[in-house]
């Protein structure tokens, strides 16, 4: 896949509208559950990490994945601490789905502060709408020569995981391709005039799956 496909496809496509539908068809209940402050503030800090590794033009740790998108990304990166963000919310969230601080949805400035009586807080609403206006600085610093390395690398690594769950996968059952799409996923189904498998599009693309093995 060209650069710009991945930009305009998955970056400003897919990834861009995930987060501003959730951040707009989602508004806040106060005092109520179901705010989704958990779930948004998880989700662009990996969309942080999975983009700073195209920076870098390898996948790294989480520090420096997100310190290399946010150093050249975003236009208030001494608002962000990479230690806060690795340790208090990403290694939280991702590891036992709690996060070591609090998170509000109150779209305030700076995203993170010391709540004078419940200690750090994130805001994951200022810290995805700034994410959101970061992605048009990403497409232009992002080069050629570090997205194909990073591509390459991408498409090995699931390569490598379909290869090893291959028998897993092959006895799963077998349904119609559905339509819908993601940040990570699209599948779209159309039948031509003549009748026919359904042509797929999908993420990683088919290109990017191993071909069937011959049984000797």
């Amino acid at each position: 896949m060209k650069k710009d496909e991945f930009i305009d496809k998955y970056v400003l496509g897919w990834m861009k509208r995930d987060f501003e539908r959730v951040i707009e068809e989602i508004p806040v209940i106060p005092n109520e559950a179901g705010n989704i402050g958990f779930f948004l503030a998880l989700s662009v800090l990996v969309s942080m990490d999975a983009l700073g590794g195209f920076l870098l033009g390898e996948d790294k740790r989480f520090e420096e994945n997100v310190k290399e998108y946010i150093g050249k990304c975003f236009r208030n990166p001494e608002e962000y601490p990479i230690e806060i963000l690795q340790d208090v919310y990403r290694n939280g969230l991702a590891h036992d789905f709690f996060s070591r601080g609090a998170v509000t949805r109150d779209s305030s400035y700076p995203a993170i502060f010391r709540d004078k009586e419940i200690g750090v807080t994130l805001d994951a609403n200022t810290l995805a709408k700034d994410f959101l206006e970061s992605l048009n600085k990403f497409s232009e610093v992002l080069t050629e020569e570090n997205y194909q390395e990073r591509s390459k690398q991408l498409e090995e690594k699931i390569n490598r995981c379909i290869i090893s769950n291959k028998k897993v996968i092959d006895t799963l059952p077998e349904r119609d391709t559905p339509s819908f799409s993601t940040s990570t996923t699209t599948v779209t189904s159309t039948t031509s005039s003549q009748g026919g498998n359904p042509q797929v599009s999908a993420y990683p693309p088919p290109s990017m799956y191993p071909p069937e093995e011959e049984e000797e």
